[in-house]
């Protein structure tokens, strides 16, 4: 990470494609949950797709779901979803948050203005905590109530 810090100008970059893309709007989350009841097959499918490569991305709102699905099929389909998650492990999580600690160090603007991104993921998504959490270190060490 201290590697990291010490090439900011190389790192912010990387940081903003690999993270920013991981930082999905809770809408569309909610929005490809619903189409997991579609009445079309196709868009079931093209549904559980993208929500298995949004990845921890989409965690918090599919265990909501899970609580009370809706139908048997988005049951069925959340839970096939959720076990996917914990196969793939933690490491992906690991190395965002270690990122987000790495801009928190760096702390300019671009690295600030990368974790308010970060900041509008999924709601409950612990990347989007921990980036909230982030900023507002930053601020407190400026002084900023």
């Amino acid at each position: 990470m201290r590697s990291l810090v010490a090439v900011k100008d190389q790192a912010l970059p990387l940081f903003r494609e690999r993270l920013l893309v991981r930082s999905v709007p809770a809408e569309r989350v909610n929005r490809l949950i619903a189409d997991l009841d579609d009445p079309s097959f196709r868009a079931r499918e093209r549904a559980s797709r993208e929500l298995a490569a949004l990845g921890k991305a989409a965690e918090a709102a599919l265990r909501k779901v899970q609580d009370r699905p809706p139908s048997a099929e988005v049951g069925r389909r959340v839970k096939e979803l959720l076990a996917r998650l914990e196969s793939q492990g933690r490491s992906e999580e690991l190395t965002s948050l270690r990122a987000v600690e790495v801009l928190e160090h760096v702390g300019s603007p671009e690295a600030r203005q990368l974790l308010t991104g970060l900041t509008k993921g999924s709601a409950g998504a612990r990347l989007m905590e921990e980036a909230r959490a982030s900023l507002q270190r930053l601020e407190r060490r400026e002084g900023k109530p």
